[in-house]
C-alpha cells in the first residue's frame, strides 16, 4: 500500500509528533510504502522518520511532481492538530481513500493571546476539511463528540483509535516513595487549558499535612502564548507561600523526562480539555500513581486506573493528593491498576487496531466537501446572461426594486411588447442573481485568503520560537 500523508509539523519533544512518528513506524513496519508531507520540520525529529518526509507547501505541492505520487496513492492521510495550508490540498485529491486524523483543537477561550483565539477558533472552523475524507479517526470517544458537533460529519465514519504509548524500557519499585518528601510531577506544556495554577493552590493545601512535598511542571514554556502561563504559575506560588516548592523545568529530552518518571511520587493534572492525555498513560506505565481532574478524555484514558476528582474542586483534589502519598494500600492498588491499564496502549494493541481500520476503510467516494467553498463559479452562464440583459436593458439594471418599475411598466405595454418585456427582466433577474452569488463566492474566497494569510503569520512566529530552541 501506498500512503501519504500531510502533517502540521514533525518535531521531537512534543505528542503530537511523537504520535505522527510511532503511527509512521507502524505502517512502515507493516511493508507499507509511506512518504510524509510537512510545512516544518524540526532539528529534534527522529532520524528513521525525517528520512522519509518532505517539507512542503500546499501551493508547492501541487506544481511538483510529488503531487502525482500522492494521487496515485493508495491512501492520504491527513493529520489535524490544528489548521495548517497544506490540509487544504484534500479539496483537489480525485483517486486515493482520504484518512482525516483529528488530534482535537483547544478551545479558544483557553488562549492567553488574540492571535492565538483567532487561530484556534480558523483550526477548529477548518475541521470541517474532514467532509472531504471517507473516514476520520480520532483518539478518543471526547475527541470523536467533539469533530461531530465541530463540524456534523457523521458519528457512525469517526473511528477511536487511541494515542500510542510505548512500554518504558525501566519500571520502577515501589520503594522509590518517599512519605516525606513526595515529588509530584505535571507533565505537559505550559497552556492555559491545563490550569496548572489550580495544582499551585492544592500544593499549598497538601503542604499542610506533607510541608516538604514539591510541585515540578515539566514541559514547553517557550513561546509567547506560554510565558503569561509561567507568570500566573510563579505569582500565585508566592501568594501561597510555595515559591520554593514550585519548579519549571521547561522543555526536556527523553533521558531527563524519564529520569523525572522515576523519581516521582505522583502525577496531577488540572487539564480542562485534553484530547487524550498521554502523560497520565506514561507515568502508570512506569509505577508512578495519578491523580487528575475528570474532564476531558481523561476519564476514558484513565478508567479506574487513577484517582478521578471533580474538574475544578482544587480542595478535593488536594485531599486525593494527600490520600495517595499517604496510603501504602491505596498507591499499590493504583500502582498495580495503572501497569493494566497501560498495556492497553502499547504499540503491539494500538498498531494492530490502526493496520485493521487501514484494512477496512471504505472505498474512496466521489469527495462533496463544503458546498459553498467548493463551487467553481460559472462564468459562461454570467457572461451569456450579460450579453443579453445588459445592452438591452441598461435602464432597468440601474433601477434597485425592478419588480415595483417593471409592474407600472407593463400597465403601459401591449400584449406583445409585455411579453417581450417580460423576458427581459427575466433574463435580468437571472443575471442578477447569479452575480450576487459570485460576488457572495468572491467575498468567501476573500475572507479565507485573509485568515490563511494570518495564520500564516501566527505559525511563522512559532516557527521563530522553535527554531531558536533547536539552535
Amino acid at each position: 500500500m501506498q500512503i501519504a500523508i500531510f502533517a502540521m509539523y514533525l518535531r521531537g519533544g512534543d505528542a503530537v509528533g511523537r504520535q505522527l512518528s510511532l503511527w509512521v513506524r507502524v505502517l512502515l513496519g507493516a511493508g507499507y510504502t509511506v512518504r510524509l508531507f510537512v510545512e516544518e520540520l524540526s532539528t529534534s525529529a527522529p532520524a528513521d522518520i525525517a528520512g522519509c518526509t518532505t517539507v512542503i507547501t500546499g501551493s508547492q505541492l501541487l506544481q511538483s511532481e510529488a503531487w502525482q505520487w500522492v494521487e496515485e496513492a493508495d491512501l492520504v492521510i491527513c493529520d489535524y492538530p490544528a489548521y495548517f495550508g497544506l490540509a487544504e490540498c484534500l479539496r483537489l485529491l480525485t483517486k486515493p481513500r482520504v484518512l482525516f486524523s483529528y488530534h482535537g483543537v483547544t478551545p479558544p477561550h483557553f488562549w492567553p493571546n488574540r492571535e492565538g483565539q483567532a487561530f484556534l477558533e480558523q483550526s477548529r472552523r477548518r475541521a470541517a476539511l474532514v467532509h472531504f475524507a471517507d473516514l476520520a479517526v480520532t483518539r478518543s470517544e471526547f475527541t470523536r463528540q467533539e469533530l461531530y458537533h465541530l463540524t456534523g460529519y457523521s458519528l457512525d465514519r469517526i473511528a477511536v483509535v487511541p494515542c500510542i504509548v510505548p512500554r518504558p524500557s525501566i519500571q520502577r519499585s515501589t520503594r522509590h516513595f518517599s512519605h516525606t518528601t513526595p515529588l509530584i510531577l505535571a507533565v505537559g506544556r505550559l497552556a492555559v487549558n491545563k490550569q496548572p495554577e489550580l495544582l499551585v493552590e492544592a500544593l499549598a493545601m497538601l503542604r499542610s499535612a506533607l510541608p516538604d512535598a514539591r510541585l515540578v511542571f515539566v514541559g514547553d514554556a517557550r513561546g509567547p502564548s506560554h510565558a503569561p502561563v509561567l507568570a500566573v504559575i510563579r505569582r500565585r506560588a508566592e501568594e501561597f507561600g510555595v515559591a520554593d516548592a514550585v519548579d519549571c523545568t521547561g522543555l526536556v529530552d527523553d533521558d531527563l523526562l524519564e529520569h523525572l518518571y522515576q523519581q516521582a511520587d505522583l502525577l496531577v493534572s488540572a487539564s480542562a480539555h485534553e484530547g487524550f492525555c498521554v502523560p497520565v498513560v506514561e507515568a502508570m506505565a512506569r509505577g508512578v500513581p495519578v491523580v487528575a481532574m475528570s474532564a476531558g478524555a481523561i476519564p476514558e484514558t484513565v478508567g479506574d486506573a487513577g484517582l478521578l476528582v471533580p474538574a475544578g474542586d482544587v480542595q478535593a483534589l488536594a485531599m486525593a493528593m494527600q490520600t495517595v502519598l499517604s496510603s501504602d494500600a491505596e498507591r499499590h492498588s493504583l500502582v498495580r491498576r495503572g501497569y493494566d491499564r497501560a498495556q492497553r496502549y502499547e504499540v503491539e494493541i494500538v498498531g494492530v487496531e490502526l493496520l485493521a481500520l487501514l484494512r477496512d476503510l471504505p472505498p474512496a467516494k466521489r469527495r462533496v466537501g463544503l458546498p459553498r467553498l467548493n463551487q467553481k463559479i460559472n462564468l459562461t452562464a454570467l457572461d451569456g446572461a450579460a450579453e443579453v440583459a445588459v445592452p438591452v436593458l441598461p435602464s432597468v439594471q440601474r433601477i434597485p426594486f425592478i419588480s415595483h418599475f417593471a409592474a407600472r411598466l407593463r400597465q403601459w405595454l401591449t400584449s406583445d411588447m409585455q411579453r417581450l418585456s417580460d423576458l427581459l427582466i427575466q433574463r435580468q433577474v437571472a443575471y442578477n442573481r447569479l452575480l450576487a452569488q459570485t460576488i457572495a463566492a468572491v467575498d468567501e474566497l476573500s475572507a479565507q485568503l485573509s485568515e490563511a494569510q494570518a495564520a500564516d503569520r501566527y505559525l511563522e512566529q512559532q516557527r521563530h520560537v522553535h527554531s531558536r530552541h533547536d539552535a
